[in-house]
């Protein structure tokens, strides 16, 4: 019954592809479409009424005509100016502090160090704590259940077992 589900899906698989397959051929068969023409734009329109742009005045004010015309002619041409050049200005040095105090003894920082980390001052420090045998080995009674629970589930099955 599995393999004739399997026959059917794939059959339905395999007609659909053949139909779009067959559709797409016939789509790029058909000719292609002319692409409708753009109306001409009527001639006011396209006839704008636009500013001229006025040419900007070249060195020492005159235009880039003018500068032409006097070197057609052979004038000689004004001296420009030059601009004045500006200096950087330059910073005075600072000297580089630090923001910590440099003389500092060590027991005065070793001091700092409790007073900032162990306010209550040192810990007492106990020895490891002795534990039986039996609860080091077997834990507590619920490990011991969970451990038999664990066994029962992932032991060898039923079946093998003699």
């Amino acid at each position: 019954m599995g393999d004739f589900v399997e026959l059917i899906i794939f059959l339905a698989i395999l007609i659909i592809g053949l139909l779009s397959g067959s559709r797409k051929k016939t789509q790029s068969q058909q000719k292609p479409r002319a692409r409708p023409q753009r109306r001409p734009e009527p001639a006011a329109a396209t006839q704008t009424a636009r500013p001229v742009p006025q040419p900007a005045p070249a060195r020492g004010g005159k235009t880039l005509e003018e500068s032409l015309l006097d070197l057609l002619q052979q004038r000689v041409p004004e001296p420009v100016q030059p601009e004045p050049a500006f200096e950087p200005v330059v910073p005075e040095p600072t000297e580089a502090r630090s923001l910590e105090p440099l003389e500092v003894s060590t027991e005065q920082r070793h001091a700092e160090f409790h007073e900032r980390y162990l306010p209550e001052g040192p810990a007492i420090v106990q020895g490891p704590r002795y534990t039986p045998i039996r609860q080091r080995l077997l834990g507590s009674p619920q490990s011991v259940r969970d451990g038999i629970i664990l066994q029962t589930i992932l032991g060898p099955p039923k079946g093998l077992s003699d």
